[in-house]
């Protein structure tokens, strides 16, 4: 996952993801998503790793696992793959849209927007979901994971 050499659009959730690294919300290790290594279809594995919450001070563990998708639409959306406090893995719709600007995909985009952050959530990764796709590859996968470190334990 990388990000591309032409610009791209800041929302809302790219501002809140820096105010919780700052408040100690986010991963410590691992938690890469990408797509399903079994094959692909509408769903993405997530590595094992660690989190931090409650400004740092629970720390959040994960075994790895998948998590599905849902199932594409007439137009393209942005997903977000979260993380909650009880180490509970899932996926936040959001609203299909026409791409704009017409051409571009994923965080190229500015409509369709990703959907609002949960509360209690660590957001791992931004998946952009095509009209009609059949599978997810990590082309559409956008690392979104914000990396702390966990000064009570230094």
């Amino acid at each position: 996952m990388s990000y591309p050499s032409t610009p791209f659009y800041l929302f809302a959730n790219d501002l809140n993801l820096l105010a919780m690294g700052i408040n100690g919300w986010g991963v410590l290790d691992g938690l890469a998503v990408s797509e399903k290594a079994a094959g692909a279809d509408m769903s993405v594995d997530v590595a094992s790793g660690n989190a931090l919450v409650t400004k740092g001070t629970v720390k959040v563990a994960f075994a790895g696992g998948n998590v599905v998708i849902g199932a594409a639409e007439d137009k393209p959306r942005k997903d977000i793959v979260v993380l909650s406090t009880a180490g509970v893995l899932s996926i936040i719709k959001g609203t299909k849209a026409d791409a704009n600007p017409v051409g571009k995909t994923g965080i190229e985009t500015k409509s369709p927007a990703p959907p609002p952050i949960p509360a209690d959530q660590v957001t791992l990764a931004e998946v952009w979901v095509p009209a009609n796709a059949t599978s997810i590859i990590n082309a559409y996968i956008t690392d979104r994971r914000t990396m702390v470190v966990n000064w009570n334990a230094v």
